[in-house]
């Protein structure tokens, strides 16, 4: 079996326990892609691949690919057509779950208790609140207040921890629900209206697919009137001009955002995120992407990255598989 690494360079971490599993699979083999020559030739005789992104022509030049292994949980940009024609296993990773949960979490309190503009006001030595007289400049709580998790899956369930102590209720947005709700959750259901129209804090957690792109559409944000909203999942979901009237407009109260509609298409590039002023928003608290971006949550992925290719070696499937149906 030989495995390609694209997309150089890896963890270090990563290639050692990989010469350990070398060890145990005699007849396994891997190799990082080099030079744009050696990438091509590589791929033709590639059985998997570990990536981050695919460039156009990879998979046909890939002839004897079986698996593709995405270090991380969304792979809504690869090419599902191809792979289901194919029957290409796509094996990802839930690892960082808990880490994207919590910078949810960050987001949220951040956004309600007007941490950023306090700070930026306090290096100018502006005060806030009883000690400049203001006392209606207050922050808001999250304690008693009713959230909705849209997508309850491993993001989403972490993020009820976090969010149980602030005593809810809790509701969530789930395709399939449960027979029993888990402890703490005072609703479950697969209609989004009805739990957006049941909560104040919106919490957005579901993956990148057909089916969800733009599902939080403009008619949907009219329906939050005073709400928060707190994005980790994709920008895609949201329809980006109807966000921003409604948060310049007054209907939104505020947005958290740790994923975004533009992005950087090269190393330090210097790239505002929309192509509508976030920026200069005062109900809008901006995160570049890094949910998951936490040392915590890269072991744990490089972990899981690793049982999967050791399930595949041992079974010919791997442990954490994407449905090719449902693109996630």
């Amino acid at each position: 079996m030989k495995l390609l690494l694209l997309n150089h360079p890896h963890s270090a971490i990563f290639l050692r326990q990989l010469e350990e599993t070398q060890k145990d699979h005699p007849d396994f083999f891997f190799e990082e892609e080099s030079t744009e020559e050696k990438r091509i030739s590589l791929l033709k005789e590639a059985d998997g691949i570990v990536l981050g992104r695919l460039r156009p022509g990879d998979l046909e030049s890939a002839e004897k690919l079986k698996i593709i292994f995405v270090p991380w949980a969304g792979v809504n940009h690869l090419p599902w057509k191809l792979i289901r024609e194919r029957n290409i296993q796509v094996a990802h990773t839930h690892g960082n779950a808990r880490a994207v949960a919590e910078k949810a979490f960050q987001l949220c309190l951040s956004l309600l208790g007007h941490v950023v503009p306090y700070h930026d006001d306090m290096q100018k030595g502006k005060w806030h609140g009883f000690a400049a007289g203001q006392f209606e400049d207050r922050w808001q709580t999250l304690q008693n207040r009713s959230c909705a998790i849209l997508g309850f899956g491993s993001i989403g369930k972490n993020l009820l921890n976090y969010l149980l102590p602030f005593q809810g209720p809790f509701h969530a947005l789930k395709k399939h629900i449960p027979s029993t709700l888990p402890l703490g959750l005072s609703s479950c259901s697969n209609d989004i209206d009805e739990v957006i129209d049941k909560s104040n804090v919106l919490f957005l957690t579901m993956p990148s697919t057909p089916e969800t792109k733009m599902i939080i559409s403009q008619d949907r944000l009219k329906r939050m009137q005073g709400k928060y909203l707190i994005n980790v999942s994709r920008g895609e979901l949201i329809d980006e001009k109807a966000l921003y009237d409604a948060l310049t407009e007054g209907n939104l109260a505020g947005a958290g955002m740790d994923v975004w509609f533009q992005y950087p298409k090269q190393r330090n590039e210097i790239q505002l995120p929309s192509k509508y002023p976030f920026h200069e928003l005062e109900n809008v608290v901006m995160s570049p992407h890094v949910g998951g971006f936490c040392e915590e949550g890269h072991q744990l992925m490089i972990q899981e990255t690793l049982q999967n290719i050791e399930s595949w070696l041992k079974t010919g499937k791997a442990k954490f598989l994407a449905d090719p149906k449902l693109e996630y």
